[in-house]
């Protein structure tokens, strides 16, 4: 199988290795969350609230040290 990247350029796909990629994966989601539901909530928390924001500097910055 061949697939089209989003520069347009084609590159083969191991079926098989790809399907047994993807189910490794839901295999840890699974026993690391115990659901695709949970799994899409942490996801969806972690983007919505995002880390503390830093003040933003506006003056000249002295080098320390």
């Amino acid at each position: 199988m061949v697939v089209t990247g989003p520069s347009g350029k084609g590159y083969a796909v191991n079926e098989q290795r790809s399907s047994a990629n993807l189910h490794q994966l839901l295999a840890q989601v699974l026993a690391r969350y115990g659901s695709i539901d949970a799994f899409c909530a942490q996801l969806y928390c972690r983007l919505d609230y995002p880390t503390t924001e830093l003040p933003v500097v506006t003056g000249p910055v002295e080098a320390v040290g």
